[in-house]
């Protein structure tokens, strides 16, 4: 625990080296982030626009219609 604020800062996953069966490969579910490595995917409101999010230039996220 941090001594300025008491919140936990970082947190740890430990796993034995038997049980450990590497990071997921293309096309495998990443159970740490919720998706398929290296598969496209689109982020889309649920509201009645159907706005979604896009890249522009490569670096910025816009929201588009």
């Amino acid at each position: 625990m941090a001594n300025k604020h008491g919140k936990i800062n970082q947190q740890w996953d430990l796993v034995y080296v038997s049980d450990w069966k590497g990071e997921p490969k293309t096309g495998e579910w990443n159970r740490d982030f919720g998706f398929i490595v290296n598969k496209n995917f689109h982020i889309i409101s649920g509201m009645s626009n159907k706005r979604y999010l896009d890249f522009f230039d490569g670096t910025n996220l816009v929201i588009k219609t």
